[in-house]
């Protein structure tokens, strides 16, 4: 077919064919130095305004392209990430399982050419395998993260145009003091008839009474425990989550925990399939429906919560940056709205509450 020949230059890049047509062209970068170009015909009496939307467009296409460095697979890439995480987390396992979640669908593409409409389609299959949307997110902040740390803050990166699902709002699951001290018994029971898991019991022990992560189990020393200190405390150091630095008090039986971790050395890292398999079978034996070990952390909180402690220093103990995170336990408070309902009572009826006054004086002898 014979190429139509140029009548007319109608402006820079639009030129008019002797059939009356136009073709448009769009370029970025020098011809010399690998200049990206793309052509597109346009009929018979198309305005110039659309034909100028199209070549600005199609410019701001290309340049983007040109920000998009040439990458080795996302295989090759997870090993170099995880070489940086492993130095910056104390527990990379779950960003391990984080990043290669990915690995499936886009393990042997390059890099550069992941898009993120790609990446949305990928999110509405998890959805539909029933994933949760935290869970979701994790993984698109681990793909996100891996770019970032192997290209540059300013580098492309198709998570950005990826919108993140909206989690619901979390909602208290802390296991009551018998619950967990019936998972304990057993867990105890099953130390002693096989002669080993004494360190996990230790370590399980302290986040049960003092609320700790894993990982700031993983990360104690032991100049931060203070178990002859009146009152005995525990300082976490680097609390990770962005938290702040607190101390943490200590009861006899969080004491007793204590004294049990450093006789049995159970100081560093540890196995969290380890520590959650025993649970598992702690919980079995104890014929507890089972329920995941970082609860007892959950379970801290909202114990402190129904014994009437302010929301504030349940963040502190925390050691949450945010209000917002603690603000999952604020409606679990029994003793302090027992408080309230008495108090109302009382201004509903004040002679029955002065007459309680006076009984209780002359039981203690104040009056």
């Amino acid at each position: 077919m014979k190429k139509a020949k140029v009548v007319a230059t109608v402006a820079p890049g639009i030129y008019k064919l002797e059939d009356r047509s136009f073709r448009v062209v769009a370029h970025v970068g020098n011809s010399r130095l690998g200049q990206r170009r793309k052509e597109k015909r346009f009929g018979i009496g198309a305005a110039i305004r659309e034909m100028k939307r199209w070549q600005a467009n199609t410019r701001a296409a290309l340049s983007r392209e040109g920000l998009r460095v040439r990458r080795d697979t996302l295989s090759a890439d997870i090993p170099r990430y995880m070489t940086v995480m492993k130095c910056r987390l104390s527990c990379p396992d779950r960003r391990e399982d984080e990043i290669n979640a990915w690995v499936s669908r886009f393990g042997e593409r390059r890099r550069d050419s992941i898009e993120g409409e790609e990446l949305r389609q990928q999110i509405v299959s998890w959805e539909a395998e029933g994933l949760a949307a935290s869970t979701i997110n994790h993984r698109l902040s681990a793909l996100s993260q891996l770019f970032e740390v192997l290209d540059g803050k300013k580098a492309y990166n198709p998570v950005r145009d990826v919108s993140r699902l909206k989690e619901p709002n979390p909602k208290p699951d802390g296991k009551s003091p018998e619950t967990i001290q019936k998972v304990f018994t057993a867990l105890e029971s099953r130390v002693t008839t096989w002669n080993r898991g004494r360190k996990t019991l230790a370590r399980l022990k302290v986040i049960a009474l003092t609320g700790m992560r894993h990982s700031q189990v993983m990360r104690l020393e032991p100049d931060h425990v203070f178990v002859d200190h009146d009152p005995p405390y525990v300082m976490v150091v680097d609390p990770g989550k962005d938290g702040e630095p607190h101390a943490k008090p200590l009861t006899p039986d969080g004491v007793e925990a204590f004294k049990m971790f450093v006789r049995e050395g159970a100081w560093g890292t540890f196995s969290q399939a380890s520590v959650y398999k025993s649970w598992k079978l702690a919980c079995k034996q104890a014929d507890v429906p089972f329920f995941n070990p970082y609860k007892l952390r959950h379970s801290y909180a909202t114990a402190l919560r129904a014994q009437g402690m302010d929301l504030a220093d349940v963040q502190e103990l925390m050691g949450h940056k945010s209000a917002k995170t603690t603000q999952r336990y604020a409606m679990v408070a029994p003793k302090k709205r027992a408080a309230a309902a008495e108090l109302l009572h009382e201004a509903w009826h004040p002679t029955a509450a002065q007459s309680a006054d006076k009984t209780k004086a002359s039981r203690t002898g104040t009056e």
